[in-house]
């Protein structure tokens, strides 16, 4: 092969990587990093009106979601299946409420809000230490 066509060949070589380069800055979405959005909803499960704050993802009444997401912020989940508050967990610095969807069975850890009702949360932790009691009783 000539000097040239080795030339030109490196030339194609760096015009399609440039290609490629800019086709993938285009259709990367998944890549980006989270980008806070305020939306305010109706939730599906009580009615409550909600209010986003750019981070809210769950109703600050019943503490449902809603599966609408594949990673935070996207809304490219297909399913949109009810997402039901199943756990409380972490310290006083941190709680985090476990959603699953009712329609898929997916899961996903939240951050609990300020403005979460506290009852709602106690419901939750209580029903939770029902459930393990009981499982806990009956040898399981």
């Amino acid at each position: 092969m000539s000097e040239i066509a080795k030339s030109k060949t490196l030339i194609e070589i760096r015009e399609e990587k440039a290609r490629i380069s800019k086709e993938n800055k285009l259709i990367k979405p998944f890549s980006k990093k989270f980008t806070r959005k305020k939306e305010d909803f109706v939730c599906e499960k009580c009615g409550t009106a909600i209010r986003g704050s750019g981070y809210t993802n769950h109703c600050s009444n019943c503490l449902y979601s809603k599966h609408v997401d594949i990673k935070p912020g996207d809304r490219l989940a297909n399913c949109g299946g009810l997402m039901k508050p199943i756990r409380i967990e972490g310290t006083e610095k941190r709680y985090r409420v476990l959603h699953r969807c009712m329609a898929c069975k997916y899961e996903k850890m939240n951050n609990v809000a300020p403005e979460d009702s506290i009852e709602a949360l106690v419901a939750i932790i209580k029903e939770n230490s029902a459930t393990t009691l009981n499982s806990y009783s009956k040898g399981k």
